[in-house]
């Protein structure tokens, strides 16, 4: 026990053990004259001594404490005023709150119609009758496909497959 006092009074024991060294020391009138010299022999250690509470000072402070009337514990109508007190600041706020919120928003105007262009349809091939020509061009979009890919926004070229004409084209 004379341990668990000493580490207590270094503030090394956890707070089971303290609560459990406080449970004995309430308990136990020698023990707590042995916390009180332990406290004493430390304070003339460190040259702190002051003016010295009277033999049993600690054991009429805890008869006090235990003959004390406890604070009567306040109305429930005041606490129930006090909730419903915040409860209306609330209510106040929100309803002042919604006052500011923007509206439905009204169009400000008519949006300009754009030109209508005509259509015109294209070939899809090309327009070479040249073999090595499509094939080159052939082979730059695969590879394009591949290296733009990477670079796409949102993502959207990695999904997209790229079809040559008339023939099977890999580029490795």
């Amino acid at each position: 026990m004379n341990e668990k006092m000493s580490a207590w009074m270094d503030d090394e024991l956890n707070r089971f053990e303290e609560r459990a060294l406080v449970e004995r020391l309430e308990n136990d009138a020698e023990l707590r004259g042995r916390w009180e010299r332990y406290h004493l022999a430390r304070e003339a250690m460190r040259h702190e001594l002051s003016a010295l509470a009277p033999a049993g000072f600690a054991d009429r402070v805890a008869s006090e404490l235990r003959q004390s009337v406890p604070l009567r514990r306040s109305r429930r109508w005041a606490r129930l005023a006090g909730t419903a007190a915040i409860a209306a600041s609330v209510a106040v706020i929100a309803l002042v709150g919604i006052q500011f919120l923007p509206g439905p928003s009204t169009p400000g105007g008519q949006l300009a119609n754009a030109p209508s262009v005509p259509v015109r349809t294209v070939s899809t091939q090309w327009q070479t009758r040249q073999p090595e020509q499509a094939r080159n061009l052939n082979v730059y979009l695969v590879e394009h496909n591949e290296f733009s890919s990477s670079n796409s926004v949102g993502g959207m070229f990695p999904y997209v497959r790229v079809v040559s004409q008339g023939e099977n084209v890999r580029t490795k």
